[in-house]
């Protein structure tokens, strides 16, 4: 028995992705941008309005997903090029690559790992880091 489905429209598409967003105020300060891999290259060029608002550490995170296994590089990598060509003077060092991770779970969990180990367990002190987390842009 076959059940049709009702044509989405692109109001009712509007409003669903209005419900799944969540969009906060963006804080006065950030010590970290995260950019989320994705296949939409306009993530890391708003990493990069961030990193002009907020002179923070940008972290790309991303290797090869189900939804972007026919890019030529890994996710964080394919970012990170396009990060420079949108904005060539951010320095390299300012950026952090995690391209091993394949999924949401390993971005959080290996990202973490390359954070601990560039700025150590102390690395925010003993306050509480602003994170700003792109995941679309």
């Amino acid at each position: 028995m076959e059940f049709p489905l009702p044509s989405l429209t692109a109001a009712a598409a509007e409003r669903v992705f209005g419900y799944l967003r969540i969009e906060d105020p963006l804080p006065e300060r950030a010590d970290l941008i995260v950019g989320f891999g994705h296949f939409d290259m306009r993530i890391p060029r708003r990493c990069g309005e961030l990193w002009l608002r907020y002179g923070a550490t940008i972290l790309f995170t991303g290797g090869r997903g189900s939804g972007t296994a026919d890019l030529s590089v890994p996710e964080a990598d394919a970012f990170f090029a396009e990060l420079k060509t949108a904005f060539p003077g951010i320095p390299d060092g300012s950026v952090i690559l995690e391209n091993g991770s394949t999924n949401t779970t390993e971005n959080v969990r290996f990202s973490a790992g390359l954070l601990e180990k560039r700025f150590g367990k102390g690395f925010f002190g003993s306050r509480r880091p602003t994170v700003v987390i792109c995941a679309s842009p």
